[in-house]
Protein backbone atom coordinates (compact mmCIF):
# COMPACT_ATOMS: atom_id res chain seq x y z
CA UNK A 1 0.00 0.00 0.00
CA UNK A 2 1.24 3.48 -0.79
CA UNK A 3 2.48 5.53 2.14
CA UNK A 4 2.29 9.30 2.22
CA UNK A 5 3.94 10.43 5.48
CA UNK A 6 3.01 13.95 6.54
CA UNK A 7 1.50 14.66 3.14
CA UNK A 8 -0.99 17.45 2.62
CA UNK A 9 -4.35 15.92 1.63
CA UNK A 10 -8.10 16.36 1.43
CA UNK A 11 -10.75 13.78 2.22
CA UNK A 12 -12.58 12.00 -0.59
CA UNK A 13 -15.78 13.92 0.05
CA UNK A 14 -16.16 17.30 -1.66
CA UNK A 15 -18.75 18.25 0.98
CA UNK A 16 -16.31 18.02 3.88
CA UNK A 17 -12.80 19.22 3.47
CA UNK A 18 -9.99 18.67 5.94
CA UNK A 19 -6.67 20.00 4.85
CA UNK A 20 -3.57 19.52 6.88
CA UNK A 21 -0.69 17.24 7.54
CA UNK A 22 -1.72 13.71 8.32
CA UNK A 23 0.03 10.47 9.03
CA UNK A 24 -1.51 8.66 6.11
CA UNK A 25 -0.02 5.17 6.40
CA UNK A 26 -3.36 3.54 5.54
CA UNK A 27 -4.22 5.92 2.70
CA UNK A 28 -4.15 5.12 -1.00
CA UNK A 29 -4.33 7.34 -4.03
CA UNK A 30 -7.22 6.88 -6.41
CA UNK A 31 -5.75 5.55 -9.63
CA UNK A 32 -8.88 5.98 -11.77
CA UNK A 33 -7.81 7.83 -14.92
CA UNK A 34 -5.29 10.00 -13.07
CA UNK A 35 -7.69 11.16 -10.31
CA UNK A 36 -5.00 10.94 -7.58
CA UNK A 37 -7.29 12.01 -4.71
CA UNK A 38 -6.01 10.35 -1.54
CA UNK A 39 -8.71 7.98 -0.36
CA UNK A 40 -9.47 8.15 3.34
CA UNK A 41 -11.57 4.96 3.25
CA UNK A 42 -10.59 2.09 0.94
CA UNK A 43 -13.47 -0.17 1.96
CA UNK A 44 -16.12 -1.06 -0.61
CA UNK A 45 -18.42 1.60 0.91
CA UNK A 46 -15.68 4.22 0.94
CA UNK A 47 -14.82 3.56 -2.69
CA UNK A 48 -18.53 3.71 -3.59
CA UNK A 49 -18.77 7.16 -1.95
CA UNK A 50 -15.61 8.34 -3.74
CA UNK A 51 -17.00 7.21 -7.11
CA UNK A 52 -20.34 8.88 -6.39
CA UNK A 53 -18.60 12.16 -5.54
CA UNK A 54 -15.80 12.22 -8.12
CA UNK A 55 -16.44 9.84 -11.03
CA UNK A 56 -19.73 9.85 -12.88
CA UNK A 57 -21.41 7.63 -15.44
CA UNK A 58 -25.10 7.02 -16.10
CA UNK A 59 -26.54 4.05 -14.22
CA UNK A 60 -26.32 0.94 -16.37
CA UNK A 61 -23.25 2.09 -18.34
CA UNK A 62 -20.74 -0.66 -19.03
CA UNK A 63 -17.02 0.03 -19.27
CA UNK A 64 -13.60 -1.43 -18.62
CA UNK A 65 -11.81 -0.74 -15.36
CA UNK A 66 -9.57 2.31 -15.66
CA UNK A 67 -7.73 1.82 -12.35
CA UNK A 68 -3.99 1.98 -12.90
CA UNK A 69 -2.86 -0.94 -15.02
CA UNK A 70 -5.93 -3.13 -14.55
CA UNK A 71 -5.53 -6.43 -16.34
CA UNK A 72 -9.27 -7.07 -16.61
CA UNK A 73 -10.33 -6.60 -20.21
CA UNK A 74 -14.07 -7.29 -20.09
CA UNK A 75 -16.58 -4.53 -19.49
CA UNK A 76 -18.55 -4.32 -16.26
CA UNK A 77 -21.35 -2.16 -14.95
CA UNK A 78 -20.04 1.17 -13.71
CA UNK A 79 -21.83 0.69 -10.37
CA UNK A 80 -19.84 -2.54 -9.82
CA UNK A 81 -16.45 -0.87 -10.31
CA UNK A 82 -15.97 0.19 -6.63
CA UNK A 83 -16.42 -3.42 -5.48
CA UNK A 84 -14.02 -4.64 -8.19
CA UNK A 85 -11.43 -2.09 -7.00
CA UNK A 86 -11.92 -3.07 -3.34
CA UNK A 87 -11.52 -6.78 -4.20
CA UNK A 88 -8.82 -6.73 -6.87
CA UNK A 89 -6.76 -3.57 -6.54
CA UNK A 90 -6.70 -2.32 -2.94
CA UNK A 91 -7.58 -5.74 -1.46
CA UNK A 92 -9.69 -4.18 1.29
CA UNK A 93 -12.17 -7.08 1.21
CA UNK A 94 -9.50 -9.79 1.61
CA UNK A 95 -10.37 -12.51 4.10
CA UNK A 96 -7.86 -14.91 5.69
CA UNK A 97 -8.63 -18.53 6.57
CA UNK A 98 -7.85 -19.07 10.26
CA UNK A 99 -7.09 -22.75 9.61
CA UNK A 100 -4.65 -22.69 6.67
CA UNK A 101 -3.79 -18.96 6.47
CA UNK A 102 -4.93 -18.79 2.83
CA UNK A 103 -6.31 -15.48 1.55
CA UNK A 104 -9.54 -14.97 -0.36
CA UNK A 105 -11.02 -11.96 -2.12
CA UNK A 106 -14.34 -12.03 -0.26
CA UNK A 107 -16.13 -13.55 2.73
CA UNK A 108 -18.23 -15.85 0.52
CA UNK A 109 -15.15 -17.34 -1.18
CA UNK A 110 -13.55 -17.96 2.23
CA UNK A 111 -16.70 -19.73 3.45
CA UNK A 112 -16.82 -21.88 0.30
CA UNK A 113 -13.14 -22.78 0.81
CA UNK A 114 -13.75 -23.77 4.43
CA UNK A 115 -16.82 -25.88 3.72
CA UNK A 116 -15.61 -27.49 0.50
CA UNK A 117 -11.95 -28.25 0.94
CA UNK A 118 -9.66 -26.40 3.35
CA UNK A 119 -6.56 -28.64 3.49
CA UNK A 120 -5.94 -27.79 7.15
CA UNK A 121 -9.39 -29.10 8.05
CA UNK A 122 -8.71 -32.36 6.20
CA UNK A 123 -11.76 -31.85 4.01
CA UNK A 124 -11.96 -32.90 0.42
CA UNK A 125 -14.21 -31.17 -2.08
CA UNK A 126 -17.27 -33.24 -2.99
CA UNK A 127 -16.68 -35.43 -6.05
CA UNK A 128 -19.05 -35.63 -8.90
Amino acid sequence: MDSFPNEHWETTSPHYSYTGFVDSVNKKRCEWEGCEVILDDISHGGLRRHFRDYHHAPRGDRLRCKWGNCCRSEEMLFENIPKHIAECHVKSMTQRCMYCNGTFARKDTLKRHQTAGCPALGQQPPSG
